[in-house]
């Protein structure tokens, strides 16, 4: 069978699979012994009065622990099915091995350009392949990319973009294309678009590397004193879509004008996608309120009554909207969730290793609006059990636990970090 690299799978997987790797220690631990970490990462001890010990939890939570990871595998395992990356060691012939690959170069060339596709490193088509895997899994949220710093997760992860974006694009207009001829509404869904939240340190790193690794997707970057520049007629265009009633658009609902958004507001509840016979409902609509020419970081804005995709494929912003709680950057957060994400990604992941950090808790409201969720960090978690299960739970709440969510309370300040 090809090479790993060449065909863009990972390596295989080691003999004995009760064993995990310690990636800071560089060596195989055994499973018990993972077990008995998490144990005493949770491990909580209740005195009386006397201070005597009354109560213990958590000594039977290392097991719970690897019992939800175990579940977790075995469910990826049915879902994928023959597209796992396993089937490799198996084929016995080129051809099978290359169906068990969901992304190759010739897809990033059409996505991202012949240089781009070329300049991909072997290792690098792995993780965009393993991002793509998860992404196609119900049963996970998303996906945690950890290599080493300096190994190209921006890269990786902007490919990984770009190609699920020209996909979605292709079979958006394909649908579109097919109503046309047969005068059906259309079927299907458009684009959604991602959201990147980076530390204000990187932020210009990521405006480069977008231009460089996928230079076809349309990027708005909502940062600093322009911050209205963006808001207000991206506001404009989604009042538009509510009004003429616009797929997964139509239910959306930004902040008025002149009024403060607050984040102990319930969230409006995400809007149907699809029709009960599974048609986009926004087709046909009537022209007319849509008549400026007006860009957003020279990005077009479009009608969207046209039955158009969102007007741009990428908003980058950083982690100081989520790190205070003024009037503005409630305003920002509640404009924020008036979108219907793809994807968000948020670098440097390891700033939200503490769930009770104010940053962590505001952008897991905003991360209800996404439909996936990839964390970026290089750096090692210091052995704590805890801070990797925390996050987890921001990937998925429903399995780790949502108290990174329920805690959220204006009247109460989370920690500082």
């Amino acid at each position: 069978a090809p090479s790993a690299g060449t065909m863009g799978l990972p390596p295989k997987p080691p003999l004995r699979s009760v064993d995990v790797q310690d990636a800071a220690a560089r060596q195989q631990v055994a499973k018990e012994k993972l077990q008995e970490k998490a144990a005493k990462a949770s491990r909580r001890v209740y005195l009386n009065e006397d201070g005597d010990e009354v109560e213990e939890e958590g000594a039977d939570k290392g097991p719970s622990l690897m019992e939800k990871v175990q579940e977790i595998s075995e469910r990826l395992r049915a879902e994928l099915g023959a597209g796992t990356a396993t089937d490799r060691y198996n084929a016995v012939s080129e051809e099978q091995a290359r169906g068990a690959v969901l992304v190759d170069r010739t897809q990033i060339v059409a996505a991202c350009g012949e240089d781009v596709a070329h300049s991909l490193k072997g290792y690098q088509l792995v993780g965009i392949n393993f991002l793509t895997v998860l992404s196609r899994s119900s049963s996970v949220g998303g996906a945690i990319l950890a290599d080493e710093m300096g190994l190209g997760k921006t890269a990786q992860t902007i490919a990984f973009l770009g190609v699920l974006h020209h996909n979605a694009q292709t079979k958006w207009a394909a649908a579109q294309a097919q109503a046309q001829a047969t005068g059906q509404r259309v079927r299907g869904k458009p684009p959604m678009p991602h959201l990147i939240v980076c530390p204000a340190s990187l932020l210009e790193n990521w405006q480069r590397e977008l231009r460089q690794w996928c230079p076809r997707l349309k990027v708005v970057t909502y940062y600093g004193k322009e911050r209205d520049l963006v808001r207000e007629p991206l506001v404009a265009w989604l009042r538009r879509a509510r009004e003429a009633k616009c797929g997964p658009w139509a239910g959306r609902l930004p902040p008025k004008p002149g009024t403060l958004a607050s984040d102990d507001e319930d969230e409006p509840d995400a809007p149907s996608e699809e029709g009960g016979d599974g048609e986009w409902r926004g087709s046909h609509m009537g022209d007319g309120g849509w008549e400026e020419e007006e860009e957003v970081c020279g990005v077009p804005l479009c009608d969207p009554a046209s039955g158009a995709s969102a007007p741009f494929d990428v908003l980058l912003t950083t982690y100081s909207l989520f790190e205070r709680d003024s009037p503005d950057a409630r305003q920002d957060r509640a404009f924020l969730t008036s979108w219907q994400w793809s994807h968000l990604v948020a670098d440097e992941a390891h700033a939200l290793k503490n769930k009770n950090a104010v940053r962590t808790k505001k952008l897991m409201r905003v991360a209800r609006a996404c439909k996936r969720r990839i964390l970026l960090t290089g750096t090692p978690l210091q052995n704590d059990v805890a801070e990797l299960l925390n996050l987890l739970r921001f990937l998925m709440p429903s399995l780790f636990g949502e108290e990174a969510e329920d805690d959220d309370d204006d009247g109460e300040e989370g920690e500082e970090d």
